[in-house]
């Protein structure tokens, strides 16, 4: 799937579990600059686009979620961020107190992978363009 930002991270999870259904043990590998963990109560900027991965852990907005198709919350086990280097102090915060797995690039990455995979049926690969040196991506809003 191709998007314009990552808001569309529900909507995907959400097919994925229509598809295979709600019991699914779904995965998700985060790959991108922000954290998009925020909920109301840490965000800065109040942009909503810093918020989906803590919609779809059910931190946030449960409608939103819900509207989604996603059923429960995704387990934050079943989650790997990695490439996170512009996060919000609060949501730095809640990330750790979560317990969330943040993998550095390279070696500790492909443990986290390898370790997830082996805990879920299928994974979510989410990469945004941001993770991508800014003169590569000189258009892209949030470089």
């Amino acid at each position: 799937m191709t998007g314009g930002n990552c808001n569309q991270a529900t909507g995907v999870l959400g097919g994925l579990e229509d598809a295979h259904g709600a019991g699914a043990r779904i995965g998700l590998v985060w790959l991108d600059a922000h954290g998009d963990f925020n909920t109301p109560q840490t965000t800065i900027s109040g942009m909503l686009g810093g918020m989906p991965v803590a919609v779809c852990a059910g931190l946030a907005y449960a409608s939103w979620r819900e509207g989604s198709h996603i059923a429960a919350p995704l387990p934050i086990d079943r989650m790997v961020l990695s490439d996170l280097r512009n996060l919000d102090p609060a949501e730095e915060r809640l990330l750790r107190a979560v317990g969330a797995t943040i993998a550095g690039p390279g070696r500790d990455l492909e443990r986290a992978v390898k370790d997830l995979a082996e805990r879920v049926e299928m994974i979510y690969l989410h990469v945004d363009a941001d993770i991508l040196d800014e003169a590569y991506v000189p258009n892209h809003q949030t470089k």
